[in-house]
């Protein structure tokens, strides 16, 4: 489990990102940006063989503590800014994202095929 004070001893947070205060490794120097995109294009970072999500880590070292979900205010996945991020309920979270594709262009509306018609799930 990471904490707040470790966090610090690892890191440097400026403007959303985050910066090796010790070499992690002989690959890697202090004062190289910390992290890395996954698959779902979200930063990454890690730690004692866990990987962790960047803008977690950032919440962590500012407030000390984490909540189930994090919302990206402004729904940009790689802006970690600590302005920007701020704790969120699973619903909340989900009212903040983009609309997803859909026939109809309004969020939890969709088109249903076997029953032939709209459906709205919110």
């Amino acid at each position: 489990m990471v904490t707040k004070e470790l966090l610090h001893e690892l890191f440097e947070y400026r403007d959303g990102e985050l910066y090796w205060k010790k070499s992690p490794s002989q690959a890697i120097k202090a004062g190289t940006k910390a992290g890395f995109l996954n698959s779902n294009n979200r930063k990454q970072v890690k730690i004692f063989q866990k990987h962790y999500l960047i803008h977690r880590i950032i919440f962590m070292m500012f407030y000390g503590w984490l909540p189930e979900f994090i919302d990206h205010i402004d729904n940009n996945q790689l802006n970690n800014k600590i302005e920007n991020l701020r704790p969120a309920t699973k619903s909340q979270n989900q009212c903040n994202r983009k609309t997803q594709k859909s026939l109809s262009g309004i969020k939890g509306i969709t088109w249903c095929n076997a029953q032939n018609k709209w459906r709205a799930s919110f």
